[in-house]
């Protein structure tokens, strides 16, 4: 088995230091059908920024992430929210700003990542799960019980876990530059997605305070192979802006209810 190495609290570190060849930033998470707070423009501006140095300095293998929680749009409407998506207004201010294409910049739907994570839970995550009453729950990297549904509907561990997957498939490293209040969603869904999805990628994770400042980075170091053992099977992260949406294995879109339930398990953890 791989051995479990601890996450650790960065002090004194500054973004730019993170930065290094194979990595995708993420920055800028907010919720559709809602308005964008300072926090959400901040890191994005922040994430839009650290992109630009990097391909300034010539590293390879860069990427630019943006998640978006789209569980308010209703389900018979999504598909048409997707296609018809453009960055807001503000975050396509923040890359022209910093001379970044809008191309560059790939999509993910947090609607899509919990179909996608039922789906696994269905298909091939159950050895590594236990029922408990009222859901799944999985044991963590950090050897805690995390839950991973409430009923069979993935809550935020799993969905966050099943991200941390995508991303695993593209990059050696992740600098993600979010809202304090994620703090709980973030770090469990990497413990476990090392457990579900048997991850590799060093994450680090870069909280935003109200003050616009970066408060603490935590990082979730590499994790050494898992030998007899390949779950990470998972599909391609979404299409980047202007490419057409990429067709992607998944469970099918559930009752509308469905996701309005799992909004509310959302901040879950």
């Amino acid at each position: 088995m791989a051995r479990n190495i601890p996450a650790t609290l960065l002090e004194s570190c500054s973004l730019e230091e993170l930065l290094q060849p194979e990595t995708v930033i993420d920055g800028g998470h907010y919720v559709a059908e809602e308005a964008i707070d300072p926090v959400c423009e901040w890191s994005w501006e922040r994430a839009a920024e650290l992109y630009a140095r990097a391909t300034r300095l010539g590293m390879p293998g860069m990427g630019l992430m943006l998640l978006i929680e789209d569980f308010l749009v209703p389900a018979s409407e999504r598909d048409l929210y997707r296609s018809k998506y453009q960055l807001p207004a503000v975050y396509r201010r923040a890359l022209d700003r910093h001379r970044v294409d809008q191309d560059v910049v790939t999509v993910a739907w947090e609607v899509q990542l919990r179909n996608r994570a039922h789906g696994d839970v269905r298909r091939r995550l159950k050895p590594r799960l236990s029922w408990q009453d009222d859901g799944y729950f999985t044991r963590a990297q950090d050897g805690a019980q995390r839950r991973a549904t409430m009923g069979t509907v993935p809550v935020c561990n799993l969905i966050v876990g099943r991200y941390v997957a995508e991303k695993d498939r593209l990059f050696k490293n992740s600098l993600n530059i979010y809202d304090l209040m994620w703090e709980c969603q973030s770090s469990g869904g990497v413990a476990v997605s090392r457990y579900l999805y048997d991850t590799r990628i060093t994450v680090f994770n870069a909280y935003v305070t109200t003050s616009l400042e970066i408060g603490f980075v935590v990082c979730h170091p590499e994790r050494e192979p898992v030998l007899g053992h390949d779950l990470n099977d998972v599909a391609p992260v979404p299409s980047r802006l202007g490419a057409e949406v990429a067709k992607i294995p998944s469970a099918p879109e559930p009752h509308p209810d469905f996701g309005q339930f799992s909004a509310h398990l959302g901040s879950r953890c």
